[in-house]
């Protein structure tokens, strides 16, 4: 079975009015009974979560880590789970006032991935450690290139700060990124950074 990896950092504090509504959505799946699960929804749409968002939650798990200045999202669905439940997420962290973020969804059916940035990332690459996960066409031209910006490719995901992601990624590395919070970025993003 195919699988969509979704991960996003939210760097928001502990009174951000998306926390709550966060927390509860995590809650959704694990819910022990129907009043229970009930008491999340309505509190769910009195702070403006669609009723898309909310039944996606209500089958899958979401794992939330705080952190002293961020939450840090991640669940790993279906790849029937259309991109647009990802974008409407996307757009409820906007809607909330949510002014940072950074959002990755890798999908294994078809090796697509996507990235958001609030604001739009600025991709530092000098001197940077780049792991480029994937197939790239042509791979030389990427290398030269990111060698022109002094950026160092490596080995190994534990040397990194930087993932860039092509065609057909390794699931089981994706799954790494993931759990490392390593910056991902698509090869599309990293040729537009540097053109």
């Amino acid at each position: 079975m195919s699988s969509c990896y979704f991960t996003a950092h939210l760097y928001i504090d502990d009174s951000h009015k998306v926390m709550a509504p966060l927390k509860n959505l995590a809650g959704l799946r694990g819910a022990v009974d129907e009043d229970e699960r009930s008491r999340l929804v309505s509190e769910l749409q009195s702070s403006g979560v669609s009723e898309s968002l909310i039944a996606v939650f209500i089958h899958e798990r979401m794992l939330l880590a705080q952190a002293d200045e961020s939450l840090s999202l991640r669940f790993e669905v279906g790849s029937s789970v259309p991109v647009s439940f990802f974008e409407a997420l996307i757009d409820y962290f906007d809607q909330q006032g949510v002014e940072r973020y950074h959002a990755s969804l890798f999908d294994s059916s078809s090796g697509g991935a996507q990235v958001w940035d609030k604001p739009e990332l600025d991709i530092e690459l000098w001197k940077s450690r780049i792991y480029l996960l994937g197939e790239f066409d042509p791979e030389e031209e990427l290398e030269e290139s990111l060698a022109g910006e002094q950026a160092t490719l490596v080995d190994t995901l534990s040397e990194c700060n930087l993932v860039i992601v092509g065609e057909d990624p390794d699931l089981e590395l994706l799954k790494q990124v993931h759990e490392l919070n390593i910056t991902v970025v698509t090869e599309e993003d990293i040729w537009d950074y540097m053109m």
